[in-house]
């Protein structure tokens, strides 16, 4: 029984939180974020906020009609091209200016998923 119980409460935890607590009992160090790391996870979340308002744009007429195969196909090259954007980008484009184009991308896709969903 106690074994079930600790495996729903495992189900129910964060993902990031189940990092977390590993990287504890492992007894690793934490650091502080170093100019790197906020340009990558900066960049990421600009380049995520683009993939999203492409997907908005273009995602219910390519579902409608696409196979799974296609389906695929698109989602792995997608990913694939995030990755790869994503660290380039991360070594061209400051930290500053990719948490400024986020904050607007984001605004932007709220904006348009709210509008087709009419409720502005």
């Amino acid at each position: 029984m106690a074994q079930l119980f600790s495996l729903g409460v495992i189900t129910l935890m964060p993902a990031w939180l189940l990092v977390w607590i590993a990287r504890w009992t492992s007894g690793e160090r934490f650091r502080k974020a170093t100019s790197e790391d906020y340009r990558l996870h900066f960049g990421s979340f600009f380049l995520v906020g683009v993939f999203m308002i492409i997907g908005v744009m273009f995602g219910r007429p390519f579902l409608d009609h696409a196979s799974s195969v296609s389906i695929w196909l698109a989602s792995t090259v997608a990913i694939a091209v995030l990755i790869f954007v994503g660290i380039v980008w991360a070594r061209l484009v400051p930290a500053a200016i990719s948490l400024t184009l986020a904050i607007i991308t984001w605004g932007a896709f709220v904006w348009i998923a709210l509008r087709q969903t009419h409720v502005l």
